[in-house]
């Protein structure tokens, strides 16, 4: 998996992997992938995990911690530390979110799975960005938008499933209405239905 945080360090994000990890393996295998490029590498106990990180970088670079059994966390600054209070359970998850989690369920079994849900600056620029149209001060059905998802089935054909969260149910309406007519408008040019993307559009249900 990976995650972006909403807001702290900017650029941060964090990839989790989950299986079963030889803890010492992988710390002693990181250190010296380190100590090889000419760093140095120095491990730290945070919690259940074990991290290795070069402190020859400037700006600390990334960090790897692992807990030996099942989770190997690869992140940076106080993004890796929110990661493994979150995995000690001394920090909410994702499931504490009603809209991450509204999104998988309406996104259903899945393969693949992205949710997103805008923080409230995010959507102060989406409310200013998007109008209406040209000169008007009405927001765009669009600017009601709170949360995204997007889901992929994969099998001898692949499913893909997308859901939008919205704060109003009028805006919701309509953002639907303006997506269909764009899907029919896309799906009738003639150069979109010469390469083949016209019958994919048209089997598209929104």
């Amino acid at each position: 998996a990976i995650a972006i945080p909403a807001a702290g360090d900017t650029g941060d994000f964090g990839l989790v992997g989950a299986g079963d990890i030889d803890g010492d393996a992988l710390i002693a295998c990181a250190s010296k992938v380190i100590a090889a490029r000419g760093g140095t590498a120095v491990t730290t106990t945070v919690g259940t995990f074990r991290s290795v990180r070069d402190t020859s970088l400037e700006g600390g670079g990334g960090e790897i911690a692992v807990r030996s059994g099942d989770l190997v966390l690869l992140g940076g600054g106080t993004y890796l530390r929110a990661m493994i209070d979150t995995a000690d359970q001394r920090a909410p998850t994702i499931r504490s979110s009603v809209a991450h989690t509204r999104l998988a369920e309406a996104l259903g079994r899945t393969d693949v799975r992205v949710t997103a849900v805008l923080t409230p600056d995010q959507r102060k620029t989406l409310a200013a960005e998007l109008r209406a149209e040209p000169g008007s001060d009405a927001p765009a059905p669009g600017a009601s938008i709170s949360a995204a998802g997007l889901g992929l089935a994969l099998g001898p054909s692949v499913e893909a499933t997308g859901v939008v969260l919205c704060d109003d149910a009028g805006a919701c309406a309509k953002l639907g209405d303006a997506l269909k007519k764009a899907r029919d408008d896309r799906a009738a040019d003639y150069a979109t239905r010469l390469i083949g993307v016209g019958v994919l559009l048209e089997a598209m249900t929104i």
